[in-house]
């Protein structure tokens, strides 16, 4: 619906199993106080997942980011990209960005598409530098430089999984 609160998010793949639910309870509680809103996210692995299905159970709507064509390859569980292709179906609508393949450049874009569209962005986010162009980090610095609402979901306690 027109003059709907957008609430966007960016926030981190590779969570571990004991951060998952506690990003999940701090998106739901923090979700549990907003009426008549659309979540958008670009359905990442990780962050985004999570808030796309609490944005659902809480009532809300979803609009997707898809950054590129063959986004789903970039997926690396068979689970997550399952997980993509099912919310993604639920969305009320979805915009492709026309990146052809999935890269950093393609995910910068799709970030900063989410922070235009939003009226606020939810932060799954460590408080660390972008280790890639267009990471969470990048995203959260370009909110504030135009001023968004930014709210960082990091509880006390909260690691990602370490890279191999």
């Amino acid at each position: 619906m027109a003059g709907d609160l957008k609430i966007g998010v960016t926030g981190h793949q590779g969570l571990t199993e004991d951060t998952e639910l506690m990003v999940r309870d701090s998106i739901g509680t923090y979700l549990g106080t907003k009426a008549g809103f659309v979540g958008v996210t670009s359905l990442a692995e990780g962050a985004d997942q999570i808030f796309a299905e609490e944005v659902l159970k809480a009532g809300g709507e979803l609009e997707v980011v898809i950054p590129s064509d063959h986004y789903e390859s970039s997926f690396e569980s068979t689970a997550a990209r399952s997980n993509y292709e099912r919310v993604k179906a639920m969305a009320k609508a979805v915009i492709q960005l026309e990146f052809v393949e999935p890269s950093q450049d393609a995910y910068w874009a799709a970030g900063k598409k989410i922070v235009d569209v939003a009226d606020e962005l939810i932060a799954v986010w460590d408080g660390k530098e972008a280790v890639g162009h267009g990471g969470t980090g990048d995203v959260v610095h370009y909110a504030q430089s135009i001023g968004r609402k930014v709210v960082i979901v990091w509880p006390e306690g909260a690691r990602r999984l370490a890279k191999n």
